[in-house]
């Protein structure tokens, strides 16, 4: 939750507390389906991430080999790889996940901007929100809040 309230903070320069009202206020109007699709992204980036460490740790290993280090060393190499890679990954990933925060906080509060500045895209999301969510989405749009 508090990242969508960032979101209210840097999009629309509100203080916190309007920001974490504004968000339930917006989770109440779009449905709470966004927690689900938020864990999902979640689940994806965290399996990148450890694909990163594993990635690093392997890269690791394999120089410790061809330096002809000893096992020991081999395997504190491949331990500090895995979490080097797993926690830089993660940091830049972050980037990712707040960016589709905002992405979704964008278009719930106006879509029509969307649409008016990248029509392409604002069709396959509008049409893929009507598909999954299209009696919240279709009703926003007969209320004329869209």
């Amino acid at each position: 939750m508090c990242r969508y309230a960032f979101c209210y903070v840097s999009i629309y320069g509100y203080d916190f507390m309007t920001a974490g009202r504004s968000v339930f206020a917006l989770f109440k109007k779009m449905g709470w389906t966004t927690i689900i699709n938020d864990d999902l992204i979640e689940n994806a980036l965290s399996f990148g991430c450890v694909g990163v460490g594993l990635v690093c740790g392997l890269a690791s290993y394999l120089y410790a080999v061809a330096a002809s280090l000893d096992s020991g060393l081999q395997v504190t190499m491949s331990v500090v790889g895995i979490f080097i890679g797993f926690f830089m990954s993660s940091v830049t990933l972050n980037v990712v996940s707040s960016g589709v925060a905002t992405v979704f906080v964008c278009f719930a509060e106006n879509p029509g901007a969307l649409q008016q500045n990248f029509p392409q895209q604002s069709a396959l999301l509008t049409g893929a929100w009507s598909e999954f969510h299209g009696d919240v989405f279709n009703n926003r749009a007969r209320v004329g809040e869209v």
